[in-house]
């Protein structure tokens, strides 16, 4: 009797748990999402509207605790512009939470002492401290992102398919994030047991003089371009003024201005500033799509909004942003509110390399569908480490702080969509699906306002999955990568994010990034303005709804 035997060929996956850069991709996703508005929105509710936290987060749940025990028991004053300082001062701290990457980079804001000797007391505490120990490090970490959970494993087991994952490995894996850069002493410095070593490797400092456990390797080369500043201990009294400031060292936010850009040319800004103006009894030039915007003094959102326009000078503006958008990735804004503008340092390239990095992403996809080839990942390598320098070069001057500025803002902005009230005149569809509470009302002013007809939700996910690449391109050390296993590792991680970035920016401009843009794409659609082609497409839409 003849036997059968079944031959089956299998697309190569790489094993997620060869290198760290995997755990810090995890880490990446899982901080991004506790940035969602529903986060913010529970948060927000556990302060102002009922004492259940229990959908909170512990860290949230410390920032929360902080904020009740500032404002006191009568906190929640709807008089002047109190209400509205209190819910940003409430988004500062939701943001510094939700974007740290470890646990301790919470304590900022949550766990202020208002007297000096209780700082100076904390920073003695620290410097007597031993050196801290594998068991020391995870438990600093113990509410991260960087906590590797069950949850974790599956989602990595998941995204690598039909790949199996350990999870003691991958909390192992999670010390490596933290090595020394391979640039200034090599590998073996790194897996030896020298502490002096790894101590001289990780910026030229002998161990005594600094303690640089639980900083990014990445941050650990920027650290090494300054080994002449000593760096700055946390709190007064520390005797150094002008040094490196360990919380930026070691706590540099999961954030990125791109997802502000994306929201922003969803139309959030433009669409409160049409309810500012009409608040204000202000009609605009030509016809008012918001003529029955009537809102009830005796509900909350009445003196809420009265407080956000009373602040207005207190928050960023268009032109600032527009700066920051250009100064990152060589974005531009289009519009009547934005002038000309005269930027001093642009990302010109930033625009075609990233798109360039998703092209041929889709081509590595293609080939290693094709089971009887092996898909080579060296170009999107190479393409990474391009785009890495090139973030790199944008972040100087306001980077620091613009950013989480601008993420606290929008959050307060989709609260304010997102409220009831707003529901009663703007009303919108009831029978579709939206995954944010403030995408409904977000789409119906879109149409009302004649924004195009584009869903919100692409320009959510374009803001959402670009800001996750991005971050995992600027803070892993790509510059010294040479192991195309690494970039592979990336590809495989991040492919839905990818696919779905691709497809919607499609939606949006109208451009297929998977498209050879030498055959078939006129010249220069990589590197075309996102605002430039928007502005096309709403155009040609208009001309077919006039037709």
């Amino acid at each position: 009797m003849a036997t059968v035997t079944t031959v089956q060929l299998q697309p190569p996956v790489p094993p997620p748990d060869s290198d760290a850069f995997t755990v810090f991709f995890e880490a990446v996703r899982a901080a991004t999402n506790s940035l969602a508005y529903p986060h913010f929105s529970n948060f927000i509710t556990s302060i102002f509207c009922t004492d259940d936290a229990s959908a909170l987060s512990p860290r949230l749940q410390d920032g929360r605790d902080h904020v009740k025990s500032e404002l006191g028991a009568d906190h929640f004053q709807f008089r002047g512009s109190i209400a509205y300082e209190q819910i940003r001062e409430a988004a500062d701290i939701f943001v510094a939470c939700q974007a740290a990457l470890l646990e301790d980079c919470c304590n900022g804001p949550a766990k202020r002492k208002p007297r000096r000797e209780f700082l100076v007391k904390e920073d003695l505490e620290r410097a007597s401290r031993p050196e801290p120990s594998f068991e020391s490090t995870a438990a600093a970490v113990s509410y991260s992102p960087l906590l590797m959970t069950e949850c974790s494993r599956a989602e990595i087991e998941r995204r690598f398919s039909p790949q199996s994952v350990d999870l003691c490995l991958l909390r192992a894996l999670v010390d490596r994030l933290f090595d020394p850069p391979q640039s200034n002493a090599g590998t073996c410095c790194t897996m030896s047991g020298d502490a002096e070593a790894i101590k001289r490797a990780r910026g030229g400092v002998s161990a005594g003089s600094e303690d640089l456990d639980q900083v990014l390797t990445f941050m650990q080369q920027l650290r090494g371009n300054q080994q002449d500043v000593p760096i700055k201990e946390y709190g007064l009294g520390s005797g150094n003024c002008t040094g490196i400031l360990r919380s930026k060292l070691r706590c540099p936010p999961m954030l990125e201005l791109i997802w502000s850009y994306w929201i922003e040319q969803g139309m959030l800004v433009q669409g409160l500033n049409a309810l500012s103006l009409r608040f204000q009894n202000r009609r605009p030039v030509g016809p008012d799509p918001l003529t029955r915007c009537d809102l009830s003094p005796l509900r909350p959102l009445n003196n809420i909004f009265w407080g956000y326009i009373q602040r207005e000078q207190d928050r960023l503006t268009v032109v600032r942003r527009a700066y920051e958008y250009d100064h990152h990735y060589g974005l531009k804004l289009d519009g009547r509110a934005v002038p000309p503008l005269v930027p001093a340092d642009s990302r010109s390239s930033f625009v075609e390399a990233f798109h360039r990095l998703l092209q041929l992403a889709d081509r590595y996809y293609r080939t290693a569908m094709n089971t009887t080839m092996n898909a080579n990942a060296f170009p999107i390598l190479n393409a990474i480490r391009d785009l890495h320098l090139t973030l790199a070069e944008g972040a100087h001057n306001q980077f620091g702080d613009l950013p989480s500025t601008a993420r606290a803002e929008m959050l307060v902005q989709q609260w304010l969509l997102a409220r009831p009230e707003m529901r009663e005149f703007l009303g919108g569809r009831p029978g579709v699906p939206y995954p944010e509470a403030w995408m409904p009302h977000m789409e119906t002013l879109r149409n009302t306002m004649g924004w195009n007809d584009t869903t919100i939700r692409h320009y959510r996910d374009l803001a959402d999955y670009g800001e996750k690449l991005l971050l995992t391109i600027r803070y892993l050390p790509w510059s010294q990568v040479n192991n195309s296993l690494l970039a592979a590792l990336w590809l495989t991680f991040w492919r839905p994010e990818i696919e779905s970035y691709v497809h919607s920016y499609r939606i949006v401009t109208g451009v297929d990034l998977t498209i050879d843009d030498v055959r078939i794409q006129p010249p220069g659609m990589l590197a075309a303005q996102p605002s430039d082609l928007i502005r096309r497409r709403r155009a040609a839409q208009m001309g077919a709804m006039s037709a």
